[in-house]
């Protein structure tokens, strides 16, 4: 066989060769025995290399057919994801009508992921509709899912939503998801869906639901019942079964009208698109300008408006189309208003003119002045009564000037004025255009010739000559019927424009930027906002919160507050084909600058004294007594706040992180001591009677609490509720809580020869005495630098003794080698802190001192400020690990350094007592929030 085998692998000469080895084969056969008992190796070998290449002939196949497998599946695989990018529905075809608003975003992930980091998300969430999600929404904020490469991908979606609003003003939506390529998981759901790992979060898990239509899945959440199904290549989900019905029947796009279906696929660069009621919007925009409110009559009742927004930390940008009807109102009261708007909007000329320096402007380019008159008149307040207040004037000015009030004011003026800020100015300048300035002078000889109107020209500034006019009292009315308040104003012409201004300094400072060329294209902050709006504007508002707040801004709602947050802006309005066209763009303040955190401050309803942060892996809970017997702890996550009411005074201490479940230490004035979790509910064995009086706050450690006693002892509790005391030999008193480091505690014992205490926190036991003279408050430092231990100390009146530990004192006990023995200037009414390379001292006076371990001393005196009740404590940065130093002085303020004594960016700010660093909005930035002497908890954040 082996032969055969062999032969048949061999088996590619010619017939004739064949034929001719067969007949040399038979001829040798006799001695074929011979030949094999000669070489029988040689024949095993045969028979050997035959076995591997048979061997090596079955693998070779078996490869083929795996291969053939793979590459079939793959074939498969293509084919069924091509077909389910092909068999596909449009999303609108899927979305009932009569929807309330519409949502769009041709990415779910780019849309939603960067809003999971907006501060304008904080201002949300501490309103009371949205504080429920404030939890669930930090939680995403820091989920490591968002760096999850392959979840960006699915969820990098067009996603069409319509909401929904019933007779019962009950809120439901739809949701479709066009799933592309992805769909082909989508479409076979029913093997993989069960297996989802959702018994957590909720219970009952996903129902599968055969229905008329086919089958589909139901979820049942707090909120309701969730409804979807896998439909061709998108996903449909609602919270309404009637709605959801309806989408899956299809078919929804032939009910919008051609002009609905072209704002429904209408194209922008932002991010988010929304379509929603042009009136409910309008309405909104104008609740806290009555004048404009009116104006919004005009827009028919049935009309949308088209939403593009996209918005971040630094910019924000809205863009909003509005149908007008003007043709079809029949209010007279707006038939001024109906005559501005059936004008396309134009390039204002005055733009181009503007220089570098201005701040804020408001440019009107929507009519003549007497058209402005026309349409505004019947908008104004009847309080107002600007009608009478007009008609005087126009009297006064025929008897006085000789000529009508429309003479005076529209003859010789153009369509375009505006309200300019210069930098660094506080007089506003009036700008108006001049359409003939023969009729100008004219008017103003007219004027100039009378008795009752003054010209000053005797000012010359920076070589302009500024001609000063005193205008009469019936000229300020109407002045004032528009918040405008120029008695006395300079004036100058320009390029075809009058200015005025109270103040020769803008006018001077308008003139001379113009002159030199330097247009407002120039200006930065200008630049940022206005490099995607169309020039062509009616009305033009860029604004500098720092200067100037806009009507849309002056409310007090959410929207107004997270527009807030966007300090420099630039809003246009214009008219295109019956349209009002609105379009924002705004920049954020400078990055750097401490901002107050929204939901602070957060007013107390006790009073308190300290607040601390609970020892916790990404600690997210805040703590303080208050009224001293109410001890309340503050979830930052999401701000809710429980307490826990004592019968006598408290003291409180947070415990160590390695505590299990334990969040806080407090100790009664009995000597009741509770350890209490973040739930304030009591730990196992406890709460437990340590006998005494406390003389002190206590401090924890990881071997649990450290209580001074008013017995000379010191009282330790650890987690588990055994009690110990440690009996002490005091000359004086133990006033402070001890100065920790790792298992050593260092203890003050206050008299005029008082001493410095060593506790070994784990043996429980004094392990050194240092005396020393003079009275002194607080407790001493402790400072381990290069495996070198060294302790701090600092008298009232301003003896600074530094000892380092000696470590070849093992056998002796632990000693101590005093290495500086000098004074500081002043009087300390705290002690040393460190922070684990220098000391520091503060003064009464003031004076922050950094000293080594080697006695060198440098110092900064904080202006005007005073320290008698001062605080001085380092706290680490939890994520770049600098531990900077915090002081408190007297009053309301607190200043912030580091080690080099240089004041940290954002301090001084409002606080008192001892800050707490709390990454409050789960951004990975530690946020300081601190108590104020009017009886609030502060915040604060640094981006």
């Amino acid at each position: 066989m082996d032969t055969i085998k062999t032969e048949n692998k061999e088996n590619t000469l010619p017939n004739a060769t064949i034929q001719q080895q067969e007949v040399e084969k038979m001829e040798q056969a006799p001695n074929t025995e011979e030949k094999s008992s000669q070489k029988p190796q040689a024949k095993g070998k045969v028979k050997k290399d035959g076995a591997k290449k048979k061997k090596s002939s079955g693998f070779g196949n078996l490869l083929k057919v795996v291969g053939c497998i793979l590459l079939l599946v793959i074939i498969a695989l293509a084919a069924w994801i091509l077909y389910s990018g092909l068999n596909k529905k449009k999303s609108l075809s899927l979305l009932p009508p009569q929807y309330g608003v519409y949502l769009h975003t041709d990415s779910l992930w780019e849309a939603v992921n960067p809003l999971l980091d907006l501060q304008a998300a904080d201002i949300l969430l501490t309103t009371e509709e949205f504080s429920s999600f404030r939890s669930l929404f930090m939680d995403l904020r820091q989920s490591p899912l968002r760096e999850n490469k392959l979840l960006a991908l699915a969820a990098a979606r067009p996603v069409d939503v319509g909401i929904y609003f019933d007779k019962d003003n009950k809120t439901n939506l739809v949701a479709v998801v066009d799933m592309g390529f992805l769909s082909a998981a989508t479409r076979l759901s029913k093997l993989w869906i069960g297996k989802l790992p959702l018994e957590k979060t909720f219970p009952e898990g996903i129902t599968l639901v055969q229905g008329s239509s086919g089958y589909y899945y139901e979820l049942n959440t707090d909120f309701g019942t969730i409804y979807f199904v896998n439909h061709y290549n998108t996903v449909i989900i609602s919270t309404s079964r009637e709605l959801f019905q309806k989408a899956v029947q299809g078919n929804n796009d032939v009910l919008y009208t051609p002009q609905e279906l072209e704002l429904l696929t209408l194209k922008t660069d932002n991010p988010l698109q929304i379509i929603a009621d042009a009136n409910t919007l309008a309405q909104a925009a104008t609740e806290n300008a009555p004048t404009l409110k009116k104006i919004v009559q005009l827009i028919h009742q049935d009309s949308k408006a088209h939403v593009s927004f996209g918005i971040t930390d630094k910019e924000i940008n809205l863009e909003l189309q509005i149908p007008l009807d003007v043709e079809k109102s029949q209010l007279q009261e707006l038939s001024g208003t109906k005559a501005l708007l059936q004008e396309d909007s134009s390039l204002p000329l005055l733009l181009s003119q503007l220089g570098n320096n201005i701040q804020y402007y408001t440019i009107m380019n929507i009519g003549s002045l007497q058209a402005l008159k026309e349409a505004a008149f019947p908008l104004l307040p009847a309080s107002m009564n600007a009608p009478k207040l007009w008609s005087t004037a126009e009297s006064l000015s025929t008897n006085f000037f000789g000529v009508t009030l429309e003479d005076l004011v529209f003859s010789w003026t153009g369509q375009e004025c505006a309200l300019l800020g210069i930098e660094g100015l506080k007089d506003p300048v009036i700008a108006l255009e001049v359409k003939d300035e023969n009729m100008r002078q004219f008017v103003f000889e007219q004027l100039l010739s009378s008795i009752i109107l003054k010209d000053d020209t005797s000012l010359i500034l920076n070589g302009v000559r500024l001609p000063q006019l005193q205008l009469p009292v019936f000229v300020q009315g109407i002045l004032k019927l528009l918040n405008l308040n120029f008695p006395n104003p300079y004036y100058m012409v320009h390029k075809g424009f009058i200015y005025f201004s109270e103040s020769p300094e803008s006018l001077s400072a308008l003139f001379t930027s113009m002159q030199s060329g330097q247009r407002l294209s120039n200006n930065q902050g200008w630049k940022n906002v206005a490099e995607n709006h169309n020039k062509e504007t009616s009305v033009s508002l860029f604004y500098d919160l720092e200067h100037d707040t806009p009507f849309f801004l002056r409310g007090d709602n959410v929207v107004t507050q997270i527009l807030e947050l966007y300090a420099m802006g630039l809003l246009d309005l214009q008219l295109q084909d019956n349209t009002l066209l609105c379009h924002l763009s705004a920049s954020s303040r400078p990055s750097g600058q401490l901002r107050s955190l929204p939901g602070f401050p957060m007013e107390l309803e006790g009073r308190a004294a300290q607040i601390f942060k609970v020892a916790e892996k990404n600690g997210k809970h805040l703590f303080w007594v208050e009224n001293n017997t109410i001890l309340k702890i503050l979830d930052v996550g999401s701000m809710s706040i429980q307490k826990k009411e004592f019968r006598s005074p408290i003291l409180v201490a947070p415990a160590a992180e390695n505590s299990v479940g334990a969040a806080i230490w407090a100790v009664t004035a009995e000597g009741a001591t509770y350890l209490l979790a973040t739930n304030l509910a009591d730990m196992p064995n406890f709460p437990q009677l340590i006998g005494g009086t406390p003389s002190t706050q206590p401090i924890a450690t990881e071997q649990g609490l450290i209580q001074p006693m008013d017995d000379d002892s010191l009282c330790f509790v650890s987690p588990e509720g055994v009690v110990k005391k440690l009996q002490l030999e005091l000359t004086g008193s133990i006033m402070a809580a001890p100065s920790l480091l790792k298992n050593e505690a260092v203890f003050y014992d206050k008299g005029f020869s008082g001493g410095l205490l060593l506790v070994d926190t784990e043996k429980q036991s004094l392990t050194l005495r240092q005396q020393v003279f003079g009275i002194a408050y607080g407790s001493p430092a402790l400072l381990e630098n290069h495996k070198t231990k060294y302790l701090g100390f600092i008298t009232q009146a301003g003896r600074l003794s530094l000892w380092r530990f000696d470590e070849n004192a093992t056998e002796k006990g632990t000693s101590l080698q005093q290495i500086v023995d000098s004074s500081l200037k002043g009087v300390f009414f705290t002690n040393l802190v460190s922070n684990g390379n220098y000391f520091f001292a503060l003064s009464a006076e003031g004076q922050l001192f950094r000293i080594t371990t080697d006695g060198t001393v440098i110092s900064v005196k904080i202006p005007n400020v005073t320290a008698r009740n001062g605080l001085i404590t380092v706290v680490p940065n939890g994520k770049t690990g600098a531990k900077n130093i915090y002081l408190g002085v007297d009053g309301n303020i607190l200043y912030g350094f580091n080690e080099n004594l240089e004041l940290l960016q954002g301090f001084p700010l409002a606080g008192s007592g001892m800050p707490i660093f709390v990454d409050v909005n789960s951004d990975g930035n530690e946020d300081c929030l601190a108590l104020t002497i009017d009886n609030k908890l502060n915040g604060w954040n640094l981006r």
